[in-house]
């Protein structure tokens, strides 16, 4: 009964069904057609909180990743590219190992501090100071929702922050990027053998990455988290 008493109390929380407006709303957006490698293409979607555009056609983000883009946008980053992850078949490492290869689910965002013309290094360092924040709070939720889970190293959410700047800022995957889930079987000299292993790895990652997708939507809805400058 206490449960479903904190249900309905949500239910009938004004600014719950906002945010949960603005969820819908926002993942209705990202399942529109068009690339789904340009996330950020549209200025009107992140300029203004009242300008969505929106298309009728197939999803131009991947299914299994939707839900962290959603959570990423609503917390105010902005994404910049993402992929579900998927199969890139198995190669031979040598000749008593083969490695199951596959792209690792992963979503890359910009963390949104800009510089205005004329600046100097005090403008620097305060941009700095607010990425930092940024990111301490997205890992402030990735170490909420690990607090009571347990979950193999291998497959656990991270963030990680990219100095490339050109590309990407962070990215919130499931693997050290470098690593690019390419699975060692040693001993395994059947490729459909080392495929499976690889496909494996991969739905565990998609789920782990589902699963937190949840946290953010759940965290959300009950509290709401964007990020103000």
């Amino acid at each position: 009964m206490r449960f479903e008493n904190i249900a309905t109390s949500l239910e009938n929380d004004p600014e719950y069904q906002k945010r949960l407006e603005k969820w819908e709303e926002t993942e209705k957006y990202f399942s529109g057609s068009g690339n789904k490698d340009d996330e950020d293409d549209d200025e009107d979607f992140y300029g203004s909180d009242d300008s969505f555009s929106f298309y009728e056609e197939e999803s131009w983000i991947d299914k299994k990743i939707k839900e962290l883009v959603v959570g990423l946008t609503l917390f105010g980053v902005k994404t910049i590219f993402s992929c579900e992850g998927h199969s890139d078949g198995v190669y031979s490492e040598d000749d008593y190992t083969l490695k199951g290869a596959w792209h690792i689910p992963f979503v890359a965002f910009d963390l949104g501090v800009d510089l205005k013309y004329p600046y100097g290094e005090k403008d620097w360092q305060e941009k700095e100071k607010k990425e930092q924040e940024i990111i301490d709070q997205i890992q402030l939720l990735i170490d909420e929702f690990y607090r009571d889970c347990e979950v193999l190293p291998e497959i656990r959410v991270r963030l990680q922050k990219i100095e490339a700047r050109h590309l990407y800022d962070c990215v919130i995957t499931t693997s050290e990027l470098e690593d690019q889930g390419r699975e060692s079987t040693p001993g395994v000299q059947d490729y459909d053998e080392a495929e499976r292993i690889a496909e494996e790895k991969l739905e565990k990652e998609q789920q782990e990455i589902l699963k937190f997708s949840e946290f953010l939507k759940k965290k959300y809805l009950e509290t709401g988290f964007i990020y103000e400058d």
